[in-house]
């Protein structure tokens, strides 16, 4: 009898762990759960893991100057039927530009009043769980970091909820696949000086050596310079969001754009002074949240990249 009612009783508890809702309304409280097939390190403290010893030489940016980002930005469009920028506090600006059927939000941090910060939904290691921009903003609130605005970082499974690469916060690792699954690396190391690099690239180079990561489709931007993105998929215009750094690491840049080609999003990147940047993905699972504006569908994501006051 006794051991029946063990049982039962551990039987609910899994059912109770295991079971979440759905995520409703734009400032999120919704879950969803599904769990796949990914390898989760065991202890948040853990260290980086990596085959390589994560020595290799640092990379140092060249600035965009002011002609190659005027040159970028031509290259979007000859003209812009609309180009606004509103300043939503001290350090903080979105602008909007609109080109025949395209539009894109570009919203841009001053690091040096701003932080970032990876997320995950509801704060935890992913186990096949997803949380709207709104809930995983407002989940960072309750923890004491207010965080201004999220962008849907890296590309998830939406039929298992199980996301790709890598995420990094406070220098620990959250997550990681359990094995190379092509994402690239997106993030700030420890002098505050920005990243964005291959899985090879992580072992040889960044390898302790990072305070915040995510994950991306791919690297759209090096040096100030576009990086082409193999196949013709991605020279069609689609819903596309990304992200990027000053050369120096003090400023950060998210673009949530419709009828965008990566060429396009990568050289609105760098016309906004962004040395290096990428691209997070494409579809209808992609959002960005200013304060509580929402850009793109009001769904629930994996991973995200926030921007929290100091």
């Amino acid at each position: 009898m006794k051991k029946t009612i063990f049982v039962l009783i551990m039987t609910v508890l899994l059912l109770l762990c295991a079971c979440k809702s759905s995520d409703n309304g734009e400032n999120g409280d919704a879950n969803g759960s599904s769990v796949g097939n990914t390898e989760f390190l065991p202890n948040m403290g853990d260290s980086i893991v990596s085959e390589a010893d994560g020595n290799g030489k640092l990379p140092q940016y060249s600035p965009v100057s002011k002609e190659d980002a005027e040159s970028a930005l031509s290259l979007v469009s000859d003209s812009f039927d609309e180009d606004k920028t509103e300043k939503l506090a001290e350090g903080l600006s979105l602008r909007s530009i609109s080109f025949g059927d395209s539009k894109a939000y570009i919203l841009t941090a001053d690091l040096s009043k701003y932080s970032i910060k990876a997320s995950t939904p509801y704060g935890l290691a992913p186990d096949g769980t997803l949380q709207s921009l709104g809930g995983q903003k407002q989940l960072s609130e309750i923890n004491g970091v207010k965080a201004v605005a999220a962008i849907a970082a890296n590309e998830t499974d939406r039929a298992t909820a199980v996301p790709k690469g890598m995420i990094v916060t406070d220098g620990k690792v959250l997550y990681k696949t359990s094995s190379n699954d092509g994402s690239v690396f997106f993030g700030l190391y420890e002098d505050g000086k920005p990243f964005a690099c291959t899985y090879a690239e992580y072992g040889e180079i960044y390898r302790n050596k990072v305070t915040e990561m995510v994950s991306a489709a791919h690297i759209i931007a090096l040096d100030g310079k576009t990086v082409a993105v193999a196949g013709s998929v991605y020279e069609e215009k689609k819903l596309r969001t990304g992200a990027g750094f000053s050369a120096d690491g003090t400023k950060l840049c998210m673009v949530y754009g419709e009828n965008l080609d990566i060429s396009q999003l990568s050289n609105l990147l760098i016309g906004s002074g962004c040395s290096v940047a990428v691209n997070f993905g494409n579809g209808g699972e992609l959002g960005m949240l200013c304060g509580d504006n929402l850009y793109g569908a009001n769904v629930s994501v994996g991973p995200a990249l926030l921007i929290t006051e100091k």
